[in-house]
């Protein structure tokens, strides 16, 4: 359900997190939804360069950074 929802709903798009992307991208990959994989790629990519900021302010999660980094390697996340 949650997998067609951000492909069905742009406004569900908007408010995409990077916690929801983890959660759908391996399944975008795994059964080749690639605007999906594409979606989830580019917030994450978008997630990771914000880091420095959140590094600076100290709002950085660190485990969600891990999450994140394990998610794009499992799920074929080019950009990200």
């Amino acid at each position: 359900d949650e997998m067609m929802r951000f492909l069905d709903s742009p406004v569900a798009v908007l408010r995409m997190t990077p916690r929801d992307a983890l959660r759908v991208a391996v399944f975008y990959d795994k059964y080749e939804f690639v605007e999906g994989t594409k979606l989830c790629d580019l917030l994450l990519t978008d997630y990771f360069r914000s880091l420095e900021k959140m590094e600076s302010d100290y709002s950085m999660d660190a485990n969600l950074y891990v999450d994140a980094m394990s998610i794009a390697h499992e799920a074929n996340l080019v950009d990200a």
